[in-house]
């Protein structure tokens, strides 16, 4: 099989066909442009960013799901079921509002639920087991809430040095239409309440009131100098007058009401054919230089909550300026910048944990890479442990999607090394190791389309070129445009031809830290450039690797 790849230099049917591909009439897509809503559901969104990445979650009822994305604009790919409780406990009905929050280098997800009563809603706290934001959670149990209240849509607060839960509760918990009020407690830890609530908020304006007094779904936000900003939604969700509204921390204890000034009108309300706004969070673009609101609304009374996105900037009284909801469909310019992408982070992984690699799918003999303690090893260094062994065998490898694709240059790398207690019989039998970017289509609906796949590029690694002693980097970078799909994903991969099939010439390659990152966007190109672009592209993947 190995004589079918190029060794150290790109294939010219591959090549060939690339250029076919970029000048037979392919349109050039506006990548840097998105619509509203960005997803059909999406109510009570969360988002937070992590190593390049945006992590979201929303409200399904009956689980918890974390999907991630290093676009904002496509920040509902790649989910997870993160947990999934019983029925028949406390918390088994009516999840509502996750958030994921990082307190102490640890990961921490609160929710709303209860046992399929109403008004049993109460806070709970699940702790993450790895550094990975969709690996597993164990329950650490309910938010003790003092008389044990009902509570829903919790979020905190770090404000010098402490740690704050805040959350909206009703007056009388068995009464849906009970007037609601944020409250404030201070933590002594990411589960324990360290003092009694403190209510800041209550609905006295009138827009505060429409379909029943409603003050919930706080959130965090500190304007361009620093000062701490709590917006909140208000009235019935239900209704079209759902909007955004904000409390300034004007005092330096935010257990003391008074050092609470609640603006008197909405920042944000419906317009332009946009309805029921609100359950806002906020990120900032790829490159940090842009604020974005992320939050749900409705196309009108009886539409199910979608999910949009808008940026904002800051006033000159220090408040947020959200204008007016984007009208549905309506072309808008993504966020600005490009993500550094590290997919699969050292720390994640431990002896028989679970991290990212997980969603790598598996072809062929690699046992190994499911994690699942059986030839997993961690390959402990100096910046802690790696991720482990890839096993080869028979057109085996590992490849991950990693989402809807934007044209621009792309590098994807990887670490390899040889396996320890394997390296004589790596190097008595010699092989090769695909390192390679995909481009796959997709059917309508978003699953993929294995038939329609293009091979982007691709660098041939010699076993001769790996040791034992210590990793070497290696990475292809590959110039790509849209093609006309429904839609298109990116693909990485890792694959290990048949020479390495027989049973007693079986090795392994150690693998740490990939990683994927989008170097700069493209432009429409001129007559002629897109021969160019392939080989430009070609003389890319001729580099030799780098250490």
């Amino acid at each position: 099989m190995a004589a079918a790849f190029c060794r150290r230099r790109p294939c010219h049917h591959l090549l060939l066909a690339w250029v076919a591909w970029l000048i037979a009439g392919t349109p050039w897509m506006d990548a840097a442009a998105f619509t509203n809503p960005i997803a059909p559901r999406g109510a009570d969104p969360w988002v937070i960013q992590w190593q390049g990445q945006y992590f979201y979650t929303h409200t399904t009822g009956s689980s918890v799901r974390v999907w991630r994305s290093p676009w904002l604009e496509h920040v509902n790919t790649q989910g997870r079921l993160v947990w999934d409780p019983p029925a028949d406990t406390p918390y088994g009905h009516n999840l509502w509002a996750p958030e994921l929050h990082r307190i102490d280098g640890k990961w921490y997800l609160y929710v709303a639920a209860d046992d399929g009563q109403d008004a049993h809603h109460r806070i709970y706290v699940l702790e993450g087991d790895s550094q990975d934001p969709q690996g597993s959670y164990t329950l650490k149990g309910q938010v003790s809430i003092p008389s044990d209240r009902w509570a829903i849509d919790g979020t905190v607060m770090e404000h010098n040095g402490q740690h704050y839960l805040v959350w909206s509760a009703r007056t009388f918990s068995s009464d849906s239409f009970s007037s609601q009020s944020l409250y404030i407690a201070p933590m002594s830890n990411p589960w324990t309440l360290a003092g009694p609530r403190v209510r800041i908020s209550t609905p006295t304006y009138t827009w505060e009131r429409h379909g029943h007094p409603v003050n919930e779904g706080p959130q965090i936000l500190r304007n361009d100098q620093g000062q701490v900003l709590l917006t909140y939604s208000a009235s019935g969700f239900y209704t079209p007058n759902y909007a955004i509204g904000v409390l300034q921390l004007v005092g330096d204890d935010p257990l003391d009401p008074a050092a609470w000034v609640k603006h008197p009108q909405p920042l944000f309300t419906a317009g332009n054919g946009v309805e029921g706004v609100g359950h806002a969070s906020f990120v900032k673009s790829p490159d940090g230089t842009e604020n974005w609101i992320v939050y749900h609304a409705r196309t009108g009374p009886d539409a199910p909550r979608d999910l949009r996105i808008g940026s904002f900037t800051f006033g000159p009284d220090g408040l947020p300026q959200f204008g007016q909801p984007l009208p549905t469909g309506q072309p808008t310019a993504n966020p600005s910048g490009v993500p550094l992408v590290t997919f699969i982070p050292n720390l994640s992984f431990e002896r028989g944990g679970k991290g990212w690699l997980d969603d790598f799918h598996v072809t062929g003999d690699v046992g190994a890479v499911p994690n699942d303690g059986e030839r997993f090893t961690p390959i402990l260094g100096s910046d802690g442990p790696h991720v482990g062994y890839l096993g080869v065998g028979v057109d085996s490898g590992l490849w991950q999607d990693i989402g809807p694709l934007h044209p621009g240059v792309y590098t994807f790398a990887a670490s390899l090394a040889l396996s320890d207690d394997e390296a004589d019989l790596a190097q008595a039998n010699p092989a090769d190791i695909i390192l390679q970017l995909e481009s796959i289509g997709l059917y309508p609906g978003g699953s993929a389309n294995e038939a329609d796949k293009v091979t982007l590029a691709q660098l041939v690694i010699s076993s001769d070129e790996l040791n034992a002693q210590a990793f070497r980097r290696f990475q292809v970078t590959a110039a790509i445009q849209d093609v006309r799909r429904v839609g298109t994903w990116l693909r990485v991969a890792i694959y290990a031809p048949t020479e390495l099939a027989a049973p007693a010439s079986r090795w392994s390659v150690k693998l740490d830290s990939l990683s994927l990152e989008y170097r700069a966007a493209l432009s429409a190109p001129e007559p002629g450039v897109g021969i160019a672009l392939a080989l430009n592209a070609g003389w890319l993947l001729a580099r030799r690797p780098r250490k």
